[in-house]
């Protein structure tokens, strides 16, 4: 169906593209037969299926109806291809950086708060620390190349292995960034689409059980008491253990403020349960004589893991890493009956998802959990003291 507008001599035509909404073009000519040949050519595409996405540019506005008349299907599509092989050529070159910032800095003022966005930076930044980095870099096999040879922090000298888990997070945060790139048209697609998530075996991990827990605790010296009595009780990274200070330990309520950075739910305040009272001559220990500001903790994370390596050599117990503790924390709770929402909140987890993924077979299904009388640490997250 062809039309003027009111004082108008050229004709309009709709472009009805095979997928998508149709499109009013002018044909730029006021005769009625070439407009009308216009016309029954589009058509002619359509029945061809527009098998070289003509009728998509032209109603995409990257080409316009009359040049693509005049070029005809073949002479349109060449220019079209050209066309864009020239911008992906220039686009290849863009520094991806400015635009980046300007993705984190939104971030920030949205949904996620400075110290996510921060730290989703910092892990792009692991991936492509180029300075410039051209766009040209982000496809799928060099994402996936990088990925795989991803290592984690310096610890003795050596890069630490990075594991799948962390690996899939470092996946999802590029591509986040990726896409942000597509819609800057900067990148055509997003290439992380193209790359496998990594195979996580949630189940394989060391824990102590609570006799054993208990036993290397008391063979611990003054700091790696504290930091087990942290990290067990009150489920703390290495991150929060370190930064956490006198004035985050509230002794009346037992409760431990942890300054979590990795997600915004890892800032919270964790509850010592019931469970582990037998840390709170230590932790009582560990505020004794000290200033509201002054650290817990203050030795190097290696010189802890080789003592308590060695502690429990000695003693007689596997040996577990610091960050091993934080298992044990939620294996002892749940066979104590713990619901997993709370060991979630322990652990600084977003919801109970991982934590039945990873810890499932821990949990007791136990009638009495109808009428058990609610621990510290259901009554913190719930909310019912």
């Amino acid at each position: 169906m062809m039309w003027r507008k009111t004082g108008r001599p050229t004709w309009n035509v709709w472009v009805s593209p095979m997928v998508g909404a149709r499109v009013a073009c002018s044909t730029e000519t006021a005769n009625a037969d070439r407009a009308a040949g216009i016309e029954a050519w589009m058509q002619e595409l359509r029945d061809r299926h527009d098998r070289k996405g003509v009728l998509a540019a032209i109603a995409g506005r990257e080409i316009t109806l009359a040049k693509a008349y005049h070029l005809g299907e073949d002479g349109a599509a060449a220019l079209l291809d050209a066309e864009r092989a020239a911008k992906a050529a220039a686009g290849s070159s863009v520094d991806v950086w400015p635009m980046l910032t300007e993705w984190t800095t939104q971030r920030s003022r949205g949904k996620k708060p400075v110290k996510t966005a921060a730290e989703q930076m910092r892990m792009v930044r692991h991936v492509f620390p180029e300075q410039p980095c051209p766009a040209s870099l982000w496809t799928a096999d060099e994402i996936e190349r990088r990925l795989t040879d991803l290592k984690g922090k310096t610890w003795k000298g050596k890069a630490r292995v990075m594991q799948d888990a962390t690996r899939n997070r470092y996946r999802s945060v590029v591509s986040q960034a990726a896409d942000h790139l597509r819609r800057k048209k900067v990148l055509q697609s997003n290439p992380v689409d193209g790359v496998d998530r990594y195979a996580e075996n949630p189940l394989t991990f060391a824990y102590l059980e609570l006799a054993d827990a208990q036993q290397l605790v008391g063979a611990l010296n003054h700091e790696g008491q504290i930091v087990a009595a942290l990290a067990l009780g009150f489920g703390m990274e290495w991150q929060a253990i370190k930064a956490a200070e006198v004035r985050d330990l509230d002794l009346t309520a037992w409760t431990c403020h942890a300054h979590g950075g990795k997600t915004h739910w890892r800032d919270r305040v964790s509850p010592l349960s019931d469970v582990f009272a037998f840390l709170q001559p230590i932790l009582r220990q560990a505020v004794a004589g000290k200033l509201p500001r002054a650290k817990l903790v203050t030795s190097p994370e290696w010189v802890l893991l080789d003592h308590q390596k060695a502690t429990a050599a000695a003693v007689g117990v596997t040996p577990i890493t610091l960050h091993q503790w934080r298992h044990s924390c939620a294996v002892i709770l749940l066979q104590a009956g713990e619901l997993p929402a709370n060991v979630a909140h322990l652990l600084g987890h977003k919801d109970s998802s991982l934590v039945i993924k990873r810890y499932g077979r821990f949990i007791v299904r136990a009638a009495h959990f109808v009428t058990r009388q609610a621990s510290s640490a259901t009554q913190l997250a719930t909310g019912t003291q």
